[in-house]
C-alpha cells in the first residue's frame, strides 16, 4: 500500500510547526498539567465549511485550518488525563478539536481552530 504521509514531508507542501502537548490530571484546585513541545512537519491547509460541518463549534468565527501530518495528533482523551493537543503556526496558536487517523495510509488528519486571545 502506498503510504501518502510521504506526501506531508515533500518541501512544497509541508512546513514546520510546534505541537504543545499536555498532560496531567484534574486535582484539588483543578487542572495540573505538565507542557511538552514537539517538533512536526505537515501541511497547513484552510479548513472548508464541509470540515467544519461535523463539528458543534463549526459556526464560530475563528480562524479554521486543517493540518496533515504523520505526527500522531490527539484530543482530550477520555480518561482525562491528556488535553487536546495545540499548535502553533505562524505565530497564531490553534487547539485541535477533530482528528481523524488515517493510519492506513501513513497519516493524521486535524481540524484546527484558532484560540481566542491569541
Amino acid at each position: 500500500m502506498i503510504s501518502l504521509g510521504e506526501l506531508t514531508y515533500d518541501p512544497d507542501l509541508g512546513q514546520c510547526v510546534t505541537i504543545i502537548r499536555t498532560t496531567g490530571s484534574f486535582q484539588q484546585g483543578g487542572w495540573r498539567g505538565t507542557e511538552a513541545q514537539v517538533q512536526a512537519y505537515g501541511i497547513v491547509t484552510i479548513a472548508s465549511a464541509k470540515d467544519l460541518q461535523q463539528l458543534p463549534e463549526g459556526d464560530r468565527v475563528r480562524g479554521s485550518l486543517m493540518f496533515v501530518t504523520e505526527t500522531p495528533i490527539y484530543t482530550t482523551s477520555a480518561a482525562g488525563s491528556q488535553i487536546s493537543d495545540e499548535i502553533i503556526w505562524n505565530g497564531e496558536r490553534y487547539r485541535v478539536q477533530q482528528v481523524e487517523p488515517w493510519t492506513q495510509y501513513g497519516m493524521y488528519v486535524a481540524v484546527l481552530v484558532r484560540m481566542a486571545g491569541n
